[in-house]
């Protein structure tokens, strides 16, 4: 059983909402997918995935010491430049050197986006409501909704589909949702149809969501809000008090009135052998 955090202080909540994201993305390391490189140690967090895909590549969980700073940020970039691979690099709120930034940019990264860290205290969480009519949630639990999941993913937020769906595949299929597990995915359909996704992981003693997406047809109907809510349910029902997430700009009005709030932000810098393919793509 994993330790559930209860009670937290401000601080506490700050590091959770870091721990769990970065423990999500540590988790594809253990999936044993073929082709997925990842190196963790002391200093942080790099994984590649061989996809040339900024979102699936990446560093994060950064503790290298003002001594060691400039030439091991240098070596690790040039690790990715050499290959090829577009990347993010994140800075988080425990990041250190304290002038990160500095190295990033120095090495030809660009600051892309800086979306604030945001939590939840489920002790807050009504009863169910009334659902919206034609609306249904599933549980991600077979092939079939794995494969929905998947769809509805790489569609609703726009992630390339030609470049990422082997790897994506792949993840989605090897995720515990057994006995006891650290993940759960939920699709929403209208009217039958499947049309918005989210997912929750449990680490770091909290409810951490994700991915969660809404196609463009269906949107402004209340569904983006009831696909956030229903990770927030479950994770109720199995003792969780704080929920967790990491806001994109589209997502920040549902979370706010379902009752999230900011405790911290991070720092997107990416790289790509063609930088405007990663602006485009991130700030939209």
């Amino acid at each position: 059983m994993l330790k559930i955090l209860k009670n937290p202080h401000n601080s506490e909540i700050k590091r959770a909402i870091e721990d769990n994201w970065y423990k999500f993305i540590k988790s594809w390391s253990e999936l044993g997918i073929e082709g997925f490189e990842h190196e963790d140690n002391d200093q942080l967090f790099k994984f590649m995935s061989g996809v040339p895909y900024f979102r699936l590549n990446g560093v994060l969980d950064t503790h290298i010491s003002p001594k060691l700073a400039e030439k091991t940020i240098e070596k690790v970039v040039s690790s990715f430049k050499e290959r090829h691979l577009p990347f993010i690099w994140i800075n988080g709120p425990s990041s250190n050197p304290d002038n990160l930034k500095k190295y990033l940019l120095k090495n030809d990264l660009v600051l892309i986006i800086k979306p604030p860290g945001m939590a939840y205290d489920l002790n807050n969480l009504a009863e169910k409501k009334k659902k919206i009519l034609d609306v249904e949630i599933r549980k991600v639990d077979d092939v079939e909704t794995r494969e929905t999941y998947l769809n509805v993913g790489l569609t609703g937020l726009e992630w390339e589909r030609e470049i990422t769906y082997d790897f994506l595949s792949e993840v989605v299929k090897r995720f515990n949702y057994g006995e006891n597990p650290t993940h759960s995915a939920f699709v929403a359909y209208y009217k039958g149809k499947p049309v918005a996704i989210s997912r929750v992981f449990y680490g770091a003693g909290v409810a951490g969501i994700y991915r969660v997406a809404t196609l463009k047809e269906a949107r402004r109907k209340g569904i983006g809000t009831e696909i956030s809510l229903a990770p927030l349910y479950e994770a109720k029902k199995l003792g969780y008090q704080i929920a967790t997430l990491v806001s994109s700009d589209m997502g920040f009005n549902v979370y706010k009135r379902i009752g999230f709030k900011i405790y911290c932000e991070f720092e997107f810098y990416g790289w790509s052998p063609d930088s405007d393919e990663v602006f485009s793509v991130l700030i939209h």
